[in-house]
């Protein structure tokens, strides 16, 4: 696996602070090198690394069924803090669970509006198509991805895309 340049990273948050949602989409096939990447940049930007499985799903446990879902957003705005201008969001699986019945592109839209959001997702790109697992998989997510930073990570080697 190689070490990405991370000086690109910096154009591409710099590009993202500037816009109305201020994210930054890092895209990869478990193994893809994402938690490494993202606690690279978390040390060079200065920027709070959030794992954000383990304590969403801690938090969601004293939530009732029926009400996690409603409960995820506002959940996840805390585990970021007020005043952070940017945080780093790492281990997203939790938002496909079915049960949650979240959209984890449009909750990355939500929570990025005030603060730069370098987002790991877990899956693959089939075009500007984010798409994660399979169709016969109940965990099944594809979506087009909007026009926002993205990139793709194979084997630790990035792709871009800006928009």
């Amino acid at each position: 696996m190689t070490t990405p340049d991370l000086s690109r990273f910096s154009e591409i948050i710099g590009q993202a602070s500037g816009s109305r949602h201020k994210l930054v989409l890092i895209i990869g096939e478990s193994g893809a090198g994402k938690t490494g990447l993202l606690s690279s940049l978390s040390s060079k930007h200065s920027l709070p690394l959030l794992n954000l499985g383990p304590q969403l799903g801690a938090r969601l446990l004293s939530v009732p069924l029926r009400k996690r879902p409603l409960a995820i957003e506002a959940t996840v705005q805390e585990l970021i803090g007020l005043g952070q201008s940017g945080v780093c969001i790492d281990n997203t699986d939790i938002l496909f669970s079915p049960a949650l019945r979240c959209d984890p592109i449009r909750l990355a839209y939500s929570v990025s509006q005030n603060r730069v959001v370098l987002y790991a997702l877990n899956g693959r790109l089939e075009g500007r198509r984010f798409v994660r697992g399979y169709p016969d998989h109940p965990e099944y997510f594809s979506e087009e991805i909007p026009a926002i930073p993205t990139v793709f990570l194979e084997r630790g080697a990035p792709t871009f895309y800006n928009s």
